[in-house]
Formats: structure tokens, C-alpha cells, sequence
């Protein structure tokens, strides 16, 4: 696809609309190829190494600190309440939320709020920005296997972080925030104890 991108910009009888649509799949290329280098990365790491289990607001304090650092222009907030419960996790779910994060900070919002919740069955990462929100008919797609990406940034990289979530027994839900903005659920079931799991 490179290629052929290439070979066509490359055509001076291209027209400018044609152009500016092969520059951004092009751009679209290298983000699929630098989100799938990072996950399957992540996934060499994650199958030497077994999953680990972390308080859900450590794994997000610790992964928004990180984040954080290239992203300096950036304001955020966490609201995470003490004590919160044991999650499994392996590298690429930092990678997903890390995604959630890119997209709410890549709206224009000037600053990203994350607020952790659960439940004795699952804990809640929030994300939510103060961007232009989504527009109705990319929110009807967002449910389906392929997504049509584009300068939002809900394509490749959210279908990807969704696989990656949904294999831990997740989910991610995105939808309008009632008082503007995107609100991005990332939703993870709890780590049963191991009296609980012989239940």
C-alpha cells in the first residue's frame, strides 16, 4: 500500500483532492504500522512474561504519568478513589489506554480528565475530553469491525486497542459527553481473589 500510495503521488496529473486523500492515507499507513510494531512488541513481552495483577488506579496513575511526559502540552486530571481492586494486565492494555488518551489529546481539548470507578465485577477508566465530539454517523460505526479512519483518529488505532482490550475480557465504549466532548470507557473485569475463584 506504501508503494502504490507513493507511485501515485507521484503522478502530476493527480488532482489536489486526490493528492491531499493519498497524503492522509499515507499518514494512516504509518499509524497502522507504528500501532501494530508497539502492540505486537508489547505482545513478545507479555507472552514471555505471565500477566500480572495491579490496583486499577496504579496501572492508570502509573500509564498516565507516562503518558504525560510526551505529551506536555497537555492538562489532565485523575479522580481515582484509595483502594482500588487488582486487575490482570500485560503491556498492551497500556498501550489501549494510552490510545484513548492520544485520541481525546489529539481533539485540540486543552486538557483530558480520567476518572476511575468499579464494581465487585469491573473497573471504569473514563476519558473525557472537551473536543468537537463525535459525529453521529462514525458513532454508529464505531460497533463494527472496520472503521473508516481519518484525521479523528478513531480508526486502526482503536480497533486495534478494542482487540487488545477484548481479550481480557473488556471492552471500550465511546460516546458524546452530555456537556460536550467524548467520553472514551475503557472497562476491565476485576481479579477474583483466589477464595473467590475456587467459588
Amino acid at each position: 500500500m506504501t508503494v502504490l500510495v507513493d507511485e501515485m503521488t507521484q503522478d502530476e496529473t493527480l488532482g489536489a483532492q486526490a493528492r491531499k486523500d493519498c497524503e492522509l492515507l499515507k499518514s494512516q499507513i504509518g499509524l497502522c504500522t507504528t500501532t501494530l510494531s508497539e502492540l505486537s512488541r508489547t505482545a513478545e513481552l507479555s507472552s514471555v512474561r505471565q500477566t500480572r495483577r495491579m490496583p486499577v488506579g496504579e496501572f492508570t496513575r502509573d500509564t498516565l504519568q507516562r503518558w504525560a511526559v510526551r505529551r506536555p502540552g497537555v492538562v489532565y486530571d485523575l479522580d481515582c478513589a484509595a483502594n482500588s481492586p487488582l486487575i490482570e494486565l500485560d503491556p498492551t492494555l497500556a498501550q489501549a489506554l494510552e490510545n484513548l488518551l492520544n485520541n481525546a489529546a489529539d481533539t485540540g481539548s486543552e486538557k483530558v480528565a480520567v476518572a476511575v470507578s468499579w464494581d465487585r465485577e469491573s473497573a471504569h477508566i473514563a476519558v473525557r475530553d472537551w473536543g468537537p465530539g463525535i459525529a453521529p454517523e462514525k458513532l454508529e460505526q464505531l460497533g463494527k469491525p472496520i472503521l473508516h479512519a481519518d484525521r479523528s483518529g478513531l480508526g486502526i488505532g482503536l480497533m486495534l486497542s478494542q482487540a487488545s482490550v477484548e481479550r481480557h475480557g473488556g471492552r471500550i465504549e465511546l460516546r458524546n459527553h452530555r456537556e460536550g466532548g467524548t467520553l472514551a470507557t475503557l472497562t476491565l473485569p476485576v481479579a477474583l481473589s483466589r477464595e473467590e475463584a475456587r467459588r
